[in-house]
């Protein structure tokens, strides 16, 4: 082969070994984030009661993470745009894993909140890279399928994350259960130091060749080039250059503002839920045992609806689909207010609420890295998640004046089911821009212009 279109290349041939290893390392790379943010949360009560501090300062050493996840996701799509994606998945892994191991030597609460603010940075910059690569390496017919399998490894991360912690901190305590869980990233960043390679469409795009008939002998061995191949990315002209002016440009700003306000809504519904929900329980009369089943299964049908909706998003127009699954997600929230208060009831309505809420917010991850060019790709990702991040952040603020209002219980569930309405409505408005500013046929080769 003399002329090679890398894109073409991986849309044309069916899923490779090499690739589902590339979809298996980012996943475990989403999986050590989703255990760092939540191992942190389990071990406050030993915290608590180890060095005697109030709840409020634990409380603000658990939400100073979200503070350096927004600026770690709004610097680190713009460096891996312009210097790869692999170099910030490895630096963010090597950085957050760090940060956790010396967390658990902290000598009190002043030492803990300066490393755990530090640690979001890496937390904040790894996601946004692992999404925006592995839609790079898989076929289009697959890639929202492949990015959703790779979010949901943020839930399992979690979730393996309660039972190994339950035990290590009944057995050695919550230093070494802190310690290993940064142990375990170090030694991930080790391995994608060696395994893992950079976006074949990023040297593509920038030109660093040399790599990539290694990288693409990897997805079918069965293929020669010769020694005058010329490898290259299909771009639109004007577009080929990492700048915030191209994502900000009139053809994609509408997306990037949509995008980001529905991340931003959904995820501060997520932690409105998840922060708030044992208290309104409470309030409406569950026992401490019934609340925590309610949640559990709030979060059990997450991935199944991820991975699920990233399937039909493959066949169907992404944005139609989204609009119908919040707009779901938000009757099932509204609908709470005038279900019957009863155990069961509640527990199969916030199953399937969990089932198309998460895998909504699932299928922006996907949406987002195909909305903008390869070159401002992780930009736009990351962009979407900084301002997701700053919804985390007020959650805690909107939740105690929803209970302080005294509503009762259906009641917040309504206010909760506006803000995922309004995701819907923002998912309709990319999906008309969009069809409105199609990309031209016509492409720019960059390797011609050489």
């Amino acid at each position: 082969m003399d002329d090679v279109n890398v894109r073409q290349f991986i849309d044309e041939r069916p899923v490779s070994k090499h690739q589902f290893a590339i979809l298996f390392l980012t996943f475990l790379v989403v999986a050590f984030d989703g255990l760092d943010v939540t191992v942190i949360g389990l071990l406050a009560p030993e915290i608590i009661r180890d060095w005697g501090i109030s709840k409020t300062e634990m409380g603000t050493v658990l939400s100073s993470v979200f503070v350096g996840m927004a600026i770690g996701a709004a610097i680190a799509g713009p460096i891996s745009d312009r210097y790869g994606r692999k170099l910030v998945l490895v630096a963010s892994i090597f950085w957050l894993g760090t940060l956790t191991f010396l967390s658990a030597f902290s000598p009190n609460i002043e030492v803990l909140l300066a490393l755990r603010s530090l640690t979001g940075l890496g937390l904040g910059a790894a996601i946004p890279a692992a999404l925006a690569l592995v839609a790079e390496y898989a076929p289009k017919r697959q890639r929202s399928l492949f990015v959703t399998i790779c979010f949901s490894g943020y839930t399992v991360g979690a979730t393996l994350c309660g039972f190994l912690a339950a035990w290590l901190i009944s057995s050695y305590g919550w230093r070494v259960t802190l310690g290993i869980s940064g142990i375990l990233p170090m030694l991930l960043g080790v391995a994608l130091l060696f395994l893992l390679p950079e976006s074949v469409a990023f040297l593509a795009l920038k030109q660093r060749v040399g790599s990539i008939p290694g990288i693409l002998l990897k997805i079918d061995p069965q293929v020669s080039f010769s020694e005058r191949a010329k490898f290259w990315l299909p771009v639109v002209a004007g577009e080929e250059s990492s700048s915030l002016r191209t994502l900000f440009s009139p053809k994609y700003a509408v997306t990037a503002v949509m995008l980001s306000l529905a991340y931003f809504l959904g995820v501060l519904v997520t932690y409105v839920i998840m922060g708030w929900l044992p208290a309104i329980t409470r309030d409406a009369g569950f026992s401490v045992a019934q609340s925590s089943m309610i949640i559990a299964l709030f979060n059990l049908a997450g991935p199944v609806g991820a991975i699920s909706f990233g399937a039909v998003m493959d066949r169907l127009n992404p944005q139609s689909v989204l609009a119908v699954t919040f707009t779901t997600a938000g009757l099932l929230l509204a609908s709470i207010s005038i279900i019957p208060l009863e155990f069961a009831t509640v527990c199969v309505t916030m199953l399937v609420l969990g089932f198309f809420h998460h895998g909504s917010m699932a299928g922006l991850q996907a949406l987002a890295p195909q909305s903008f060019p390869i070159a401002v790709s992780a930009t736009g990702v990351s962009t979407m998640h900084a301002v997701g991040r700053l919804g985390a952040i007020i959650s805690g603020v909107l939740g105690s004046v929803l209970i302080s209002l005294g509503w009762e219980f259906g009641t917040i569930f309504i206010a909760l089911a506006f803000p995922i309405l309004l995701c819907a409505a923002s998912m309709a408005v990319i999906g008309i821009t969009a069809s409105r500013k199609a990309v031209p046929a016509t492409a720019f080769n960059p390797s011609s212009s050489s």
